[in-house]
């Protein structure tokens, strides 16, 4: 072999060692833009799912039955009532005011 090919084959190394790491450099790129994907993908779908079942609990919720409604409502009232009964401290007040608001109990209370 004489100088100019050898000069050549160096020169063809070079340049293909310069795509190699081009080459490299883009496939990290590329597996971190994947993965930021990724992780954005698995954060919508775990929205979605949070979306679902609080969108299945709020249909359950609307969907009780009328006793279990009642049932509720006569423990809000004895649990107000009970409360009204005790000389009220300065966080019950916020209770009572929920009470009356809601018409469980008197304002006058």
């Amino acid at each position: 072999m004489d100088n100019q090919a050898v000069a050549d084959i160096c020169v063809q190394r070079a340049e293909m060692a310069g795509l190699l790491t081009q080459l490299m450099t883009k496939q990290d790129e590329r597996r971190a833009e994947l993965e930021q994907a990724a992780i954005l993908i698995e954060s919508q779908y775990e929205d979605e799912l949070a979306n679902f079942w609080l969108y299945q609990y709020q249909m359950l919720m609307a969907s009780k039955p009328a006793k279990v409604l009642q049932e509720e409502e006569d423990a809000i009232r004895a649990a107000c009532k009970a409360a009204a009964i005790e000389k009220p401290e300065g966080e019950d007040y916020q209770g009572l005011q929920s009470c009356q608001r809601r018409g469980i109990i008197p304002p006058d209370h």
